[in-house]
């Protein structure tokens, strides 16, 4: 027997999002969700997942369109003058091809990323990403690894 699995990607990144997502799970629409570590309804996402033991989170690793889940010192090359993500992929892509992006940050980041899901109570599914960066050259290694790693 074949079986569908419908993800919701951005979870914890507003309310509206975490409630369209909760609505769509309740109804047997979405099975699985991935959550955003820096998203601003982070905590409201824990909430709703406490409340639905059935659906599978996974962690949406995200370095655009967000900001950081560590210190933005800590990670200067992946952020602009407002300590925050680059806008979109393609903004990210540019600095990332004329070498402006220190991997090391990168893993540093989703690494955190991936441990604050944890600390949460949650047992991730799952890994995918935001605007589908865990697939660049380097960043897709990285990702693997800590794949393996959790």
């Amino acid at each position: 027997m074949k079986r569908l699995i419908v993800n919701a990607d951005d979870f914890g990144l507003h309310e509206s999002v975490n409630r369209g997502i909760y609505k769509a799970h309740t109804q047997g629409i979405v099975a699985s969700t991935s959550l955003m570590a820096g998203g601003c309804a982070f905590e409201d996402a824990i909430n709703i997942k406490r409340s639905c033991p059935d659906l599978g989170v996974g962690v949406h690793l995200t370095l655009v369109g967000g900001c950081p889940v560590i210190p933005a010192d800590q990670v200067a090359s992946l952020v602009d003058d407002q300590s925050c993500f680059c806008s979109s992929y393609p903004v990210f892509l540019s600095r990332f091809l004329r070498g402006n992006i220190r991997l090391a940050e990168v893993e540093q980041e989703l690494t955190a990323q991936i441990e604050k899901v944890l600390a949460a109570g949650v047992t991730p599914t799952h890994l995918d990403s935001h605007q589908h960066l865990h697939v660049v050259p380097g960043i897709a290694g990285i990702v693997l690894k800590l794949a393996r790693r959790f």
